[in-house]
């Protein structure tokens, strides 16, 4: 018993130690950092609360999403394919590190600017814009940007393993998908705008499931359960993925 309870705390500590190895540069550099999970969504929603009429609700959730999905994305892939790179990971590779350790503290570094982002997009929306958020819906809403966050860094992950060996390539890629899943994906807009066709197409993202989910739940209405099953699918063939990827010796 002893000896399990001495495994975890030291699987805690591993992971708290990655987590702030890779959170130093954020700490060194906080203006970015502010820029991106702050500025970015914020410069994108206001020109678009101008430009459009009711639909103040689908901007704020997309302007949350947006908070936990573009840094997290592009820090996982910089992050690990940096590693691969600079061959950093031999380091993990010969201590007494599990992958899933190494995993989670990576993804929880960017956790730590993406909280700080949320919480003042969040506050934007509740003062500014006057959009009503009771408890029970801000409990739902931190777990749809929980979600969010988990699975951008299970994406990642994926593109940085299965990616180019080229880390400046990977950072591209990271970019690109950021991109798509955040501003072409129906994250800002409700999926009925979208054709037939490309409304199906779109359960296949994971930001358009979370979209609808986080609409449901700030309008009040019920959630779409395929919405929740694509998204439960979506995870879990994400987690196979990286865990597959992630398979070192542990010594």
């Amino acid at each position: 018993m002893n000896q399990k309870i001495e495994e975890i705390k030291m699987r805690i500590r591993n992971i708290t130690v990655i987590a702030g190895i890779y959170l130093r540069y954020a700490k060194r550099n906080p203006g970015f950092y502010f820029l991106q999970v702050v500025f970015l969504p914020m410069s994108i929603l206001i020109p678009l609360l101008i430009l459009t009429q009711g639909l103040i609700v689908d901007l704020a959730v997309g302007s949350l999403i947006c908070t936990q999905v573009v840094m997290t994305i592009q820090d996982v892939g910089d992050i690990v394919s940096g590693d691969k790179a600079r061959k950093s990971r031999s380091f993990f590779i010969t201590t007494p590190i599990k992958p899933t350790d190494y995993m989670i503290g990576i993804a929880l570094a960017p956790l730590g600017y993406n909280v700080i982002g949320g919480a003042i997009l969040l506050a934007f929306c509740r003062f500014a814009l006057g959009v009503s958020i009771e408890p029970t819906q801000l409990f739902g809403i931190v777990l749809v940007l929980g979600a969010t966050w988990f699975i951008s860094a299970l994406v990642g992950f994926g593109i940085a393993e299965y990616g180019p060996r080229n880390w400046y390539h990977t950072g591209a890629i990271c970019g690109i998908v950021s991109f798509f899943v955040t501003f072409l994906a129906p994250v800002y807009y409700p999926v009925e705008r979208l054709p037939p066709i490309l409304r199906f197409a779109s359960y296949f993202l994971y930001t358009a499931n979370l979209g609808s989910i986080g609409r449901s739940i700030m309008m009040g209405t019920s959630v779409d359960i395929v919405s929740v099953c694509a998204l439960v699918c979506f995870l879990l063939l994400c987690l196979l993925i990286v865990i597959r990827g992630l398979n070192w010796r542990e010594l």
